[in-house]
């Protein structure tokens, strides 16, 4: 994230009285027999809260693999020694030029399109193994170049926080576009046809301005 994204978000954040913990996890949150809830974080601190929003997801089922941090997987997003095994999103090693850890909704959405353009063509009887015409992430999706950094953060409804490569705007326009975004995600997830295409257009649209036409500033890395 760009400190101009980071220091706007924090700022909006401690002017409404939110306490931001960095450098810490939430290890345990339990409820007292006064309906209490308290979390413990990683660093050995106790909070006492009404009401907790759980705002991350459920392990994947990984019991077949070695355990690590990152799962090491081709540009075609096929996870080593297993051709028929496709990994996207936070997990991968694969983040497009990124550091391992950028773990970008946009990333996993464009290594999702990688996949899915990949699974038709395997059943088409193309070529296994990362070679052949597999497409490759990033490459084949970003003309050649690194993926671009994407982002757009809400705060509330009416703020935000949107990053394209080395272009930021803070406020109300980063709300709209966010608001934008859900929508259009909702009605894909609804099965639009018109909203997934709008979408597929919008992004391709995007990575062909920052990528191509590099109207966007530098790639952050």
């Amino acid at each position: 994230m760009d400190p101009r994204c980071s220091a706007y978000a924090t700022r909006w954040l401690t002017k409404r009285g939110v306490a931001i913990q960095l450098g810490t996890t939430v290890v345990d949150v339990r409820q007292t027999a006064a309906g209490v809830k308290v979390a413990e974080t990683s660093d050995g601190m106790t909070m006492e809260a009404d009401l907790v929003y759980r705002c991350f997801g459920d392990g994947p089922a990984l019991g077949f693999l070695p355990p690590a941090l990152h799962v090491p997987v081709r540009d075609t997003m096929q996870l080593e020694g297993h051709d028929n095994v496709f990994m996207v999103g936070d997990i991968t090693s694969n983040c497009g030029g990124h550091a391992a850890n950028d773990q970008s909704a946009f990333c996993a959405d464009i290594q999702g399109l990688v996949v899915a353009r990949n699974i038709v063509r395997l059943g088409e009887g193309e070529k296994a193994g990362g070679g052949g015409s597999l497409d490759r992430f990033p490459q084949s999706v970003c003309y050649g170049r690194p993926l671009p950094t994407v982002l757009c953060i809400s705060l509330y409804k009416y703020s935000g926080t949107m990053q394209v490569n080395g272009f930021v705007v803070n406020g109300p326009l980063a709300a709209c576009s966010k608001w934008v975004i859900e929508c259009l995600q909702l009605r894909m997830a609804r099965g639009s046809a018109v909203a997934a295409w709008l979408w597929l257009n919008i992004e391709k649209a995007m990575i062909a301005l920052a990528c191509r036409w590099k109207l966007f500033g530098a790639q952050k890395l």
